[in-house]
């Protein structure tokens, strides 16, 4: 059965939270976030680089604020599925932190939607995906640009796709960046073992 991918986005009726726990000294978080947009939508190419200048490289706003200045996890970073319309932003954090990291995340998301990233890091994600598109005809990787695109029936080689990023305005990303709406919080908390616990 053929499967329109307009078909998997929802809107989201009620945020879920759920919490589970195991025995990991690092706790995981994940909020999960409707993008209302679709693979083959022509706000893709901006939701994408909302994506990177959010948590997609190393310049990004989760990475430098979240982790680096403020030390509140691990690792932060946002990722887009394309096939299901979601952005999905992943930490790993101390237990403790997690209302904190709930709290910066959502700060960063804000300045996203209110457009007030810098011309430095909305330059320097389009860059990245630029060069990655420019080394793709140099790795196997080249292959996934074209198997990603089968979602939408349309082929577009490196230097469209470029070409496509290269057109993509600040307005474009807030515009993406405010049609995010929370679906599920998900937390894997850590439970510390007791020393001697199994003697």
């Amino acid at each position: 059965m053929e499967i329109n991918i307009k078909d998997m986005l929802k809107n989201v009726s009620k945020e879920k939270h759920i919490t589970e726990e195991m025995e990991l000294s690092q706790s995981k978080l994940v909020m999960g976030f409707r993008t209302q947009i679709s693979a083959g939508d022509e706000e893709a190419v901006a939701e994408r680089l909302m994506c990177a200048v959010l948590g997609g490289t190393a310049s990004s706003k989760l990475f430098n604020n979240v982790r680096e200045k403020q030390s509140l996890c691990y690792y932060c970073s946002a990722r887009l599925i394309r096939g299901k319309g979601i952005i999905v932003i992943q930490s790993g954090i101390e237990k403790e932190n997690r209302q904190k990291v709930l709290d910066e995340i959502n700060r960063q998301l804000d300045i996203m939607k209110n457009g007030e990233f810098s011309d430095e890091d909305f330059e320097a994600s389009k860059k990245a995906i630029c060069d990655a598109y420019r080394s793709f005809n140099d790795t196997p990787d080249a292959l996934d640009i074209y198997y990603g695109t089968q979602l939408t029936g349309d082929i577009v080689t490196p230097d469209e796709a470029i070409e496509n990023f290269l057109a993509v305005t600040r307005d474009d990303v807030k515009k993406t960046a405010c049609a995010l709406s929370l679906d599920t919080v998900y937390m894997l908390a850590g439970t510390d073992k007791e020393d001697g616990a199994d003697e």
